[in-house]
């Protein structure tokens, strides 16, 4: 896969965990995808980033706009909940 053929963006992912003693809850995370015309590839997944999903449509929305690439995605989710 060549990633400089394409394009590298970001999405929100909604998932169920397990928490006790709540019980099941939703938690919102991001993808990191590459897409290309006919082909879209998962670069990358952290499922679990916060149950607030105003804040991880932030975090998608100031990743795409910065066209942030995928070798720093990991990094710049921890930043951003280190700033909590």
């Amino acid at each position: 896969m060549d990633l400089a053929a394409g394009r590298v963006f970001y999405q929100v992912i909604c998932t169920q965990v397990e928490a006790e003693p709540a019980g099941r809850r939703q938690t919102y995370g991001l993808q990191c995808l590459w897409r290309q015309p006919g082909i879209t590839a998962v670069l990358d997944t952290v499922p679990d980033i916060s149950g607030r999903l105003s804040f991880v449509t932030e975090l998608a929305g100031l990743f795409n706009s910065n066209g942030l690439s995928h070798l720093h995605f990991r990094d710049a989710v921890l930043d951003s909940l280190c700033r909590l």
